[in-house]
């Protein structure tokens, strides 16, 4: 019975001694002096680089000029939430330069651009409705995605219906100022309404950093040359 009630006692200063140990740590946690954090210092001030620009001359070909800027259209989308979708039925430039889906709620809209870098031409019938119907056809019986072939024909026959979910519009890159011109058009191809300017020479920069990243035999992309951008030079048209 002495050694039951001793091992008792034992146990119960064991707990005792635990939550006193315990508290005393709690209390010289809370003495701790706090430490006051240092300010930080702000960044040095540095010049930043200057937008060089894209010269036409960077390219092999006014092809890949022209493949330089609708990547750049589908990068510039997809930073606003589009979806970008093909738009070419072959292995070909032929098509349509970009088409673009993003949801809207529980629904969705859908923009189809064409895109012009620099000075290159544009005619109403590139993005005319009846040439564009044509094209998502050839992309409907071409695809193996039943997924997009559901989209290519929710498109064509917005298209047809003139539905407001459907937008069409015409992209110009300025590749030596590092903008970009947005016209909004109607189902002629005709503009149809008043042209944005926006800056995308970030997203220039950076597309050609990644080309020049990628393309290492210079099949598409010649590299830069150290000489300064003008815009007002040839080689931009």
């Amino acid at each position: 019975m002495g050694v039951i009630w001793l091992a008792g006692l034992s146990a119960g200063l064991a707990v005792a001694g635990g939550m006193l140990a315990h508290w005393a740590w709690r209390v010289l946690l809370g003495m701790k002096p706090k430490i006051i954090p240092r300010p930080v210092s702000p960044p040095p001030a540095l010049g930043l680089p200057i937008y060089q620009g894209v010269r036409a001359h960077d390219f092999v070909t006014s092809n890949d000029q022209g493949a330089f800027g609708e990547a750049l259209t589908a990068l510039m989308m997809a930073s606003q939430g589009w979806t970008v979708l093909n738009g070419k039925p072959g292995a070909g430039p032929q098509g349509i330069d970009g088409i673009f889906v993003r949801p809207e709620g529980s629904l969705w809209r859908a923009c189809l651009i064409e895109t012009k870098t620099n000075q290159s031409q544009y005619a109403t019938r590139q993005m005319e409705r009846s040439k564009l119907m044509g094209n998502l056809d050839s992309l409907y019986v071409t695809t193996s995605d039943p997924a997009l072939a559901a989209l290519y024909e929710a498109i064509h026959d917005g298209l047809r219906d003139n539905a407001p979910w459907v937008s069409l519009a015409l992209w110009r890159h300025q590749l030596g100022s590092g903008l970009t011109q947005i016209t909004p058009l109607d189902g002629s191809g005709a503009p149809n309404g008043p042209v944005r300017t926006v800056k995308s020479d970030l997203m220039m920069q950076g597309l050609a950093s990644g080309l020049s990243d990628i393309d290492r035999k210079r099949l598409y992309w010649a590299g830069r040359s150290s000489r300064p951008s003008d815009p007002s030079s040839p080689e931009h048209s």
